[in-house]
């Protein structure tokens, strides 16, 4: 059994690495590498003030001397982290713009255009 498993392990690694890059899919590396390092970063710093907001958390609550302490710790909590997801959420869809407009074909004469777009003039 473990033969098994171990030939269906390196059965899908060798696949993955046969996948295309992103050079091979038509799309330019350089520019693809640059988006790559910004969600990177963009990762990141979300993981660093996730970490934080919840290190305020647990101090506020450390610190809480009754019920309603411990709710305004656990409300300001929430209200940080909607917070930062609303300003994650644009940072990450302007980064996918800039991912789509590179993955879109280039327009040209003899060129099909993108499903869902019309041919510009």
């Amino acid at each position: 059994m473990w033969k098994w498993l171990l030939a269906v392990l390196l059965a899908s690694t060798a696949a993955m690495a046969d996948s295309p890059t992103a050079g091979e899919a038509g799309m330019p590396p350089p520019k693809m590498q640059e988006r790559f390092n910004q969600h990177k970063l963009l990762e990141l710093e979300g993981h660093r003030t996730r970490i934080q907001i919840l290190q305020e958390a647990a101090a506020c609550i450390q610190a809480a001397t009754n019920p309603q302490a411990f709710r305004a710790c656990e409300r300001h909590e929430r209200e940080a982290s909607a917070a930062y997801q609303n300003q994650h959420r644009v940072k990450m869809d302007a980064l996918r713009g800039e991912y789509r407009q590179l993955r879109e074909p280039m327009q040209g004469p003899g060129r099909v255009p993108a499903e869902g777009q019309s041919p510009k003039p």
